[in-house]
């Protein structure tokens, strides 16, 4: 039997679901697209028949809505909007969606852990490399450096010997 999941990254479900994804899901439609948003009946509150279309908005850019109907007023963001759909709290929001939408579970059966384990060593590796091949360069640089005060010191010897013939 499966465990019932207690916690979740609301940060990452937000990120990873859309308004357009919740609403497809909803089979929401008769919205019309005004620019980035979509406008039309609220499918969050019942309406009454003849009522006309209830004046619910989707700003698609920013992932929020809101129904500016006076028995509605519901707004927010996509954990808002299934959270008052589905008449539960924000948290059972996220657990849902989570399930829905398979948030995060790429890394779920463990595995997610030993690719990590093995980029981490190729990173330490490559990381490795690049400080051998630093280390090679800055001691180039220092042996250029001597070279270069050598030959600056030779060429003001030059100099004062010349100045002084001259």
């Amino acid at each position: 039997m499966k465990e019932k999941k207690e916690w979740v990254d609301f940060k990452a479900v937000k990120a990873a679901v859309t308004m357009k994804m919740l609403l497809e899901h909803y089979g929401v439609s008769g919205l019309k697209r005004e620019g980035d948003e979509l406008r039309g009946r609220c499918p969050i509150h019942p309406s009454s028949a003849g009522a006309g279309v209830s004046p619910f908005s989707v700003n698609l850019d920013k992932n929020a809505f809101k129904c500016f109907a006076s028995n509605c007023g519901v707004h927010g963001n996509v954990l808002d909007f299934v959270a008052a759909k589905e008449k539960c709290s924000v948290k059972e929001a996220a657990l849902k969606m989570h399930d829905w939408f398979k948030v995060g579970d790429s890394d779920a059966s463990g595995s997610g852990r030993e690719n990590q384990s093995s980029l981490n060593h190729d990173a330490v590796e490559l990381l490795s490399k690049l400080v051998a091949e630093v280390e090679v360069h800055n001691s180039q640089i220092a042996n250029h450096t001597s070279s270069i005060r050598e030959k600056t010191a030779a060429i003001k010897e030059i100099v004062a010997t010349l100045q002084t013939e001259v």
